[in-house]
């Protein structure tokens, strides 16, 4: 991580994040929605950058392309 990564704000980081599900949606196959600020929370439960759980993140290559997105649907929900 950069440090200008560390000086986003919550919403610079929301904003970050939708435009990468965008992105990584319209592939095919479907695409990673880490936004390079692979830090997990304070519970260890989710990367703060991406909110991918750590289960979601190290299965991530293997899922298909209907997980993918079930997941990708959620992530902007989780901020």
């Amino acid at each position: 991580m950069t440090q200008n990564d560390e000086r986003l704000s919550d919403a610079a980081v929301v904003r970050k994040l939708d435009r990468a599900i965008a992105c990584a949606q319209a592939l095919r196959p479907v695409g990673s929605p880490c936004i390079d600020i692979c830090r997990l929370d304070r519970d260890r439960q989710r990367c703060t950058g991406c909110r991918r759980t750590i289960d979601e993140i190290r299965a991530w290559k293997s899922l298909d392309d209907t997980d993918k997105l079930r997941i990708l649907n959620t992530l902007s929900a989780r901020c």
